[in-house]
């Protein structure tokens, strides 16, 4: 069973003259409570610093149903903070999801009754994944229910995290794509020019346009295509090519010698032209 906590408790035993002749204890397995206070402190700090990504994180006592803390990206979720008792802020929650079956289901499962109640069967975590409407419109979030006991208060708390899975989401999806189909594929988020860029192998490190543009010349040799091929991807070029035509193309030289020339494509990801997909293929 490996380590143990354990609780001992002695008390003297005295004869008739006073003097101590033994001890009389117990010793009590806080191993449980002791892996349960572990839990709740490890649940206080992530609470108190919000892993990147976090629409919005909430500290409910489900037990007095009281509201204890409130933060997060989205101001929209965070305005459960003017809810006046905990059930109040998840159904401020539960009102964001656009999704009727779904909707349905975070009400039946993530009111307070039925969080003290899957709590009192060992039960401490919960998930669902669902359409969220935020500021920035409808994006895919992931909720996560924890409970956990506080060792002081003894109340139930509950530690709701609501992130972003969008961008997940989108990684998973551009990796399948590149496998598939590309030997590099890149997206662009515009204006800042921020890219993230994806091979057969995974993905590489994320950066500015520029710099990440730079890193791939270089694994090809320093030829005058090459210094054509780049100054034709300068994302400006690629921009004002955009204006005038819904895909821009630009043939590459081979990547090994013997090899076939390649191809990089660009053209916009969405209708409100914020993103880039660009990507390149060998033939």
């Amino acid at each position: 069973r490996g380590w143990r906590w354990y609780r001992v408790s002695l008390v003297s035993l005295f004869d008739t003259r006073g003097d101590v002749y033994g001890l009389l204890g117990k010793a009590e397995d806080i191993s449980e409570r002791k892996a349960a206070a572990a839990r709740f402190a490890a649940l206080s700090r992530r609470c108190a610093a919000p892993p990147s990504g976090t629409l919005v994180l909430l500290r409910l006592d489900l037990t007095a149903g009281r509201i204890l803390d409130i933060q997060g990206e989205s101001t929209q979720l965070t305005g459960a903070v003017f809810a006046n008792s905990a059930e109040a802020s998840l159904r401020h929650l539960r009102r964001c999801i656009p999704d009727g079956p779904r909707q349905a289901e975070f009400a039946r499962r993530f009111i307070p009754s039925a969080l003290l109640d899957t709590f009192s069967r060992g039960q401490f975590y919960q998930s669902l994944e669902h359409p969220l409407t935020v500021e920035q419109g409808t994006v895919w979030a992931r909720t996560v229910m924890e409970t956990a006991e506080n060792p002081d208060s003894r109340h139930v708390e509950l530690f709701c995290t609501v992130s972003d899975r969008d961008s997940r989401r989108q990684e998973a999806a551009l990796l399948a794509l590149a496998q598939r189909d590309y030997a590099y594929l890149m997206t662009v988020d515009l204006p800042g020019g921020h890219c993230r860029i994806c091979g057969q192998n995974g993905f590489f490190p994320a950066g500015a346009f520029e710099a990440v543009a730079a890193r791939c010349f270089r694994s090809l040799a320093p030829t005058a295509q090459r210094a054509a091929v780049r100054h034709a991807l300068r994302l400006e070029t690629i921009l004002d090519h955009l204006r005038r035509e819904a895909v821009y193309t630009v043939d590459c030289p081979p990547r090994r010698i013997g090899g076939g020339p390649g191809r990089v494509r660009c053209s916009y990801l969405d209708e409100g032209h914020r993103a880039l997909l660009i990507t390149l293929e060998y033939r």
